[in-house]
């Protein structure tokens, strides 16, 4: 998907923007996308659940992640694992903006 077609939801509040990835197939289980978060900014007002498991990579800049009841500050070219029903946020504590690539695998129905 080129960048000037990508679907994208911006959030003034969270101050975050998420532009969707894919998906590559209409069959595919993966959901890959880049979220933006300027400085400041959230990925949201508090934890929220996905149940699926994702793999996210810091492109850019430096990104608190919660992950259930710790703590880890990650900064360009880190890796985290978030398991299926995990409550996870991402947070922006730093003065310039932060690109996360997160990739989405879903379950086969």
């Amino acid at each position: 998907i080129r960048s000037n077609a990508r679907s994208v939801v911006q959030s003034e509040w969270s101050r975050a923007k998420i532009e969707a990835l894919g998906p590559f197939a209409k069959d595919s289980r993966l959901e890959p996308m880049v979220i933006t978060i300027q400085a400041g900014g959230a990925s949201g007002s508090k934890p929220y659940v996905r149940q699926a498991e994702q793999l996210a990579v810091i492109l850019k800049g430096t990104v608190e992640l919660t992950l259930e009841e710790e703590v880890h500050d990650l900064k360009r070219g880190d890796a985290a694992g978030i398991p299926p029903g995990s409550r996870h946020c991402w947070r922006n504590k730093s003065q310039r903006p932060a690109q996360i690539l997160i990739v989405t695998a879903h379950r086969a129905m």
